[in-house]
């Protein structure tokens, strides 16, 4: 009992006696603390502060897309169209499918450390470091439904690095734009030169084959004039009913008379072959068929034409709102921070003076 007695009033002893060493020595302690709560003040103020930033889209730019106003104009004439046309809706999926490839941001930070990281291993892996941390994410607000949210502790060059690649993406974009229906029109001129030509051939043949069918009827009926003549039928447009049948004078046509029928070979024979349409219905459906195509390969060209007078360098349909845009700083704040800082030093400085001078109290019993 006395044993334990006398062994807290040594604690006792001992804890005292530590405070009365600290306070003793608290010129080196507040010098110790100074110094490293100094050091400490120093490392936050050159420390860059991390930020969450959130950064929501604007809403579509319609005056970028009017550069394609003549061209949905144009697309809405095809019979083909299959509802292609240049929307808000249509813009915004193509970027953020560029946007997600991160491939418009490399060459911005490969710039931005070619010069500080040499190796590049090193230089590519901080590369895919930074860009990755680009990302779109979407809400429930109707005026700005997306918004592109990174972590940084550099905003204003992470901010600008954005810019420029939001402008490289909307360049891409408005090159996959052009590409997409310059292969649209390409494939359907492909197609209607195609239907173009086999028309074409077909109504050939229907010119060849209504000339043949003229020049047999011709023969035919200088034959039954030959006939009429040798009868002497001079004229005669009177149908004929044989065996109780009332006919139109066909392989009867001599009893037409050889002056109707001479009269009828001279107008045959002077038929202009230009106005075959007037003659043979097939032959004129035909032409019409040739003449909606023909037309709708000019709206192809039209569309080329359109295409060509667009400017990509004008093209930036998707832009940042920096006005709405929200940085949030990451951890604590600075100040609060500054005070642990001190505290930690004041009780590292503590001990550091307690070991140190109970160090040099053993090492003069030592000598002793």
């Amino acid at each position: 009992m006395n044993t334990s007695k006398h062994i807290e009033e040594e604690d006792k002893i001992s804890l005292f006696s530590l405070i009365d060493l600290v306070v003793s020595k608290i010129y080196y302690v507040i010098g110790i603390t100074t110094i490293l709560s100094l050091l400490g003040f120093i490392y936050l103020q050159n420390s860059e502060s991390e930020y969450v930033s959130i950064i929501p889209f604007k809403q579509v730019d319609q005056n970028s897309l009017s550069n394609f106003l003549a061209i949905n104009n144009i697309l809405d004439d095809f019979e083909e169209n299959s509802g292609i046309s240049i929307n808000s809706e249509k813009v915004f999926e193509l970027f953020l499918t560029e946007f997600s490839s991160k491939q418009a941001f490399y060459d911005i930070y490969f710039n931005n450390y070619k010069n500080e990281i040499k190796d590049i291993s090193k230089l590519n892996k901080k590369i895919f470091q930074e860009i990755k941390k680009f990302r779109v994410e979407g809400t429930n607000n109707l005026l700005f439904p997306y918004f592109i949210q990174f972590n940084t502790n550099k905003p204003d060059q992470d901010i600008e690095n954005l810019k420029q690649g939001i402008k490289k993406i909307n360049f891409l974009v408005y090159k996959k734009i052009v590409q997409e229906l310059s292969t649209f029109s390409s494939t359907l001129k492909t197609k209607k030169q195609e239907s173009i030509k086999q028309l074409e051939n077909k109504l050939k043949i229907q010119e060849n084959s209504y000339k043949q069918n003229l020049k047999i009827k011709i023969k035919h009926l200088e034959e039954h004039a030959a006939i009429a003549r040798s009868l002497n039928i001079s004229d005669n447009d009177s149908h004929f009913s044989i065996s109780g049948v009332e006919i139109v004078a066909t392989e009867f046509d001599y009893l037409r008379g050889y002056t109707a029928l001479e009269k009828e070979i001279n107008i045959l024979q002077k038929r202009d072959s230009a106005l075959i349409a007037e003659y043979d219905q097939i032959y004129a459906d035909i032409l019409t068929d040739i003449i909606r195509e023909k037309t709708n390969f000019q709206d192809y060209e039209r569309l080329e034409i359109a295409l060509n007078n667009t400017n990509g360098d004008t093209f930036r349909s998707i832009d940042i709102n920096l006005d709405q845009a929200n940085f949030n700083k990451v951890g604590q704040p600075k100040i609060i921070i500054l005070f642990v800082i001190i505290i930690c030093s004041f009780l590292i400085s503590s001990i550091c003076v307690i070991f140190y001078t109970n160090y040099l109290v053993y090492r003069n019993n030592l000598k002793k």
